[in-house]
């Protein structure tokens, strides 16, 4: 008898814990988990085609603003904000090879893992992989 108590309960909390989609990712707050000692996460605030990025807390910092380029449901290219004050070498160097290539690789509960690809004008091609969550 115990048994059949214990799968219905287990079946049950499973159904409860459901993937999110796609969609789910244009618009709210998030958080990208760092691999630098001195980050915790990037802290990100979106509005489906505008996102602001800060360290650790939103707030810290200075925030560039980055246009997002929906190409499906799942992809989309980032590009910063050329009028911004503090247009930073880095965000020029991506401006000018096109952006970053942001494409879903699957989502599990409340996360999307991603694959970040930037092609820049010399042919050289660079990939990160990563995963941003929704809060």
């Amino acid at each position: 008898m115990k048994i059949p108590i214990l799968l219905l309960l287990t079946f049950s909390l499973l159904s409860c814990s459901s993937n999110l989609k796609c969609d789910d990712f244009r618009n709210g707050n998030f958080y990208i988990e760092s691999e630098n000692d001195t980050i915790d996460k990037i802290v990100i605030v979106r509005k489906r085609n505008s996102q602001k990025e800060w360290v650790n807390e939103i707030g810290n910092g200075k925030s560039g603003d980055i246009k997002l380029n929906w190409i499906d449901e799942c992809t989309y290219r980032i590009n910063y904000d050329e009028t911004s004050k503090n247009f930073t070498k880095r965000e020029k160097l991506i401006n000018d090879n096109n952006g970053i290539l942001v494409e879903k690789i699957f989502i599990i509960g409340r996360c999307m893992n991603y694959k970040a690809t930037m092609k820049r004008k010399d042919g050289k091609i660079i990939e990160r992989f990563g995963k941003i969550c929704k809060e």
